[in-house]
């Protein structure tokens, strides 16, 4: 009997969306690292298509229908794989091919000089076959608003944060290039008188101990939550980039190390932070947009700026930076509106967090849970490509956030269950179909056409395993559609008081 453990979308039978599938067989005997990243990006790829065909497919259709941009002759997934190849490779090129070419290239693109013991990452990030050593945008642009607090600011707001009780903060401090943490990082848990400090912990730890003693002494904040905790209002955000970017330009070469350790380095205070918990949070999650943004609309009738970023029919994604501004996308107000946690600081802390919004001012690291190898994937025991069911396969639980008041239908996962499995939902799906292909294939155009999400049945086998973060109501709502549509969800525990519907 053939299994279902990877994802292997259509046959070879000439659909439109195959091109994914040959990603498989093109790169099955490269490196386990590209591998790894051509999965990730056609899984990215199925993911956009499903999600925009079911929420963007009418209006973007509309628009290329209009817009008067020529016939498609190849497919936009073709595309989209082709571009994202050639400009990984035309970046991949550009890289700095030693160390001088790297610090020239940082004082270039960030006006500033590069941190001490640039010469020791370098190295670091060599050895271990970093292929893009001078892309520090993300880190750059995390870490500026901070350049416009004194020095002496962010320590105290750091110990007030370590400080406040029940605070779902981990800290790690270094002290003579020595680890230490404090609090209840994920995992972390007590048996008898035994203390388990858990995955975050042991995940953080290692991926700071083998510099560490190129670190200076500082106290440094992890959030014990995977949502964000600092969002700074877009007024107060500008005057501290403002002042960031003079103080940035304005530091001068170093002699290749830190300054001595500051005299008020401890612990101690605390920081009134508002808790949120499972509020109404969209309110919150904008206030750091543009003024003049379509989130910060305040009418009912704010739409999503889909222009930013899409040009294809469908709504294929042709621009990822702006699809995942959420300051571009107000409809998200309905969709991401309840987090399962909410525990926000409108002032700059520097918090550092596994996920963000585009919105939040957390600075990002890589989740100790995937660090600790905590969810493996053992090689030798996946199934033969050819013995792979054509079908897109997902189990997973309801964690999408907390749904409350019927909010479950808006969550994410609910809703593309719902929309990628026709037993929950009757509605019509927008493909893509070459037109006249066989008599013409050199000319021939893709349309979008409606068509029976029946017709689609066979290709999707996406369940939940777990009904969670819910009241009751809603809880009992998602238990009354798997129950009466899942063949193989007789295993579930039906929370207390459900009710079948």
């Amino acid at each position: 009997m053939r299994r279902v453990t990877a994802l292997r979308v259509f046959k070879p039978n000439g659909d439109p969306l195959h091109r994914i599938v040959e990603l498989g067989g093109r790169y099955a005997k490269i490196s386990l690292m590209r591998k790894t990243v051509y999965a990730f990006v056609g899984l990215a790829l199925v993911c956009s298509i499903l999600l925009l065909n079911s929420f963007y497919a009418p209006t973007v259709t509309t628009y290329f229908a209009t817009s008067g941009r020529s016939p498609l002759t190849e497919h936009p997934v073709h595309q989209l794989v082709a571009n994202a190849e050639s400009e990984f490779e035309a970046r991949q090129k550009k890289q700095s091919k030693d160390l001088a070419e790297a610090v020239k290239e940082y004082k270039k693109r960030y006006q500033t000089c590069p941190p001490p013991h640039f010469d020791k990452w370098y190295a670091f990030a060599k050895e271990r076959e970093t292929q893009l050593l001078d892309e520090f945008n993300g880190i750059y642009h995390s870490l500026l608003p901070f350049w416009g607090l004194e020095p002496s600011v962010i320590r105290e707001r750091t110990r007030q944060v370590l400080g406040l009780k029940d605070n779902y903060f981990l800290g790690v401090s270094i002290r003579d290039s020595q680890l230490h943490t404090t609090g209840k990082g994920q995992g972390w848990h007590q048996v008898n008188e035994t203390v388990y400090r858990g995955f975050q912990a042991d995940g953080i730890l290692e991926m700071i101990a083998n510099f560490a003693k190129w670190l200076p002494d500082m106290d440094l904040v992890f959030n014990s939550h995977d949502e964000p905790r600092v969002l700074v209002p877009h007024e107060d955000l500008e005057i501290l980039l403002e002042k960031a970017r003079k103080t940035i330009r304005s530091v001068q070469p170093m002699n290749n190390d830190f300054s001595t350790s500051p005299a008020d380095m401890g612990s101690g205070g605390s920081y009134p932070e508002v808790d949120l918990s499972h509020q109404l949070s969209w309110s919150h999650t904008r206030l750091s947009c543009p003024p003049s943004s379509p989130a910060r609309n305040s009418t009912s009738s704010a739409t999503d700026d889909v222009d930013a970023f899409s040009t294809h029919t469908l709504g294929f994604i042709t621009n990822t930076t702006a699809f995942s501004d959420i300051c571009l996308s107000p409809s998200l107000s309905s969709t991401f509106d309840r987090l399962n946690s909410y525990h926000v600081s409108l002032d700059p802390v520097p918090v550092f967090s596994p996920s963000k919004l585009s919105s939040f001012h957390d600075i990002l690291y890589p989740s100790a849970y995937y660090y600790t190898e905590l969810v493996h994937y053992g090689e030798e025991t996946g199934v033969p490509w050819d013995e792979k069911y054509s079908r897109l396969y997902w189990r997973g639980s309801t964690s999408s956030g907390f749904a409350q008041d019927g909010s479950w239908s808006n969550m994410l996962r609910q809703s593309v269950a719902i929309k990628l499995n026709p037993t929950y939902s009757t509605d019509p799906v927008h493909i893509l179909q070459k037109m006249d292909a066989f008599n013409h294939p050199s000319t021939a155009t893709w349309s979008s056409h409606e068509v029976p999400a029946t017709e689609f049945a066979d290709r999707f086998d996406v369940q939940f395993t777990e009904i969670k973060n819910c009241e009751q109501a809603d809880c009992n709502a998602v238990l009354n559609i798997l129950i009466e549509n899942c063949e193989e969800c007789s295993h579930f525990a039906v929370p207390t008081g459900y009710e079948p519907g």
